[in-house]
């Protein structure tokens, strides 16, 4: 048993060796290689992002220019719907505004013919 065992470890050690030996680059020009590889890796991995990206751009351009193309873009539409917005609440500001003064002044009225209602009937009872 022993034996066999021994046979398996010194096996396993050769075989490690030898896998040590295949993952090394032998020469320099297998090192470079392996270096030009890393770094076409890594050039390719940031174009492709920066295709990416531009592609996205292009699409919102794309957008852009349809929604500019229909008659304006939608921020000029919102703007739009602002301006209207904003026109309905001066005008009905200034019609409550109108209202407001005729109720004030309808209340002057009352208050006037109630301080002349109440001196007639002050004249009443002093009489």
């Amino acid at each position: 048993m022993t034996a066999i065992n021994s046979a398996l470890k010194s096996e396993n050690e050769t075989l490690r060796h030898q896998l040590d030996e295949a993952a090394a680059p032998r020469s320099s020009a297998e090192e470079e290689l392996i270096e030009l590889k890393q770094e076409f890796t890594r050039r390719l991995g940031q174009h492709e992002k920066k295709i990416s990206t531009l592609k996205e751009e292009r699409d919102r351009l794309r957008s852009q220019l349809q929604a500019a193309a229909k008659g304006g873009t939608a921020s000029e539409a919102r703007l739009v719907e602002k301006d209207e917005y904003i026109a309905s609440l001066r005008s009905e500001g200034e019609a409550l505004s109108r209202k407001n003064g005729e109720l004030e002044a309808a209340a002057r009225k009352l208050r006037a013919s109630l301080r002349d209602v109440e001196l007639e009937r002050d004249k009443v009872r002093s009489s």
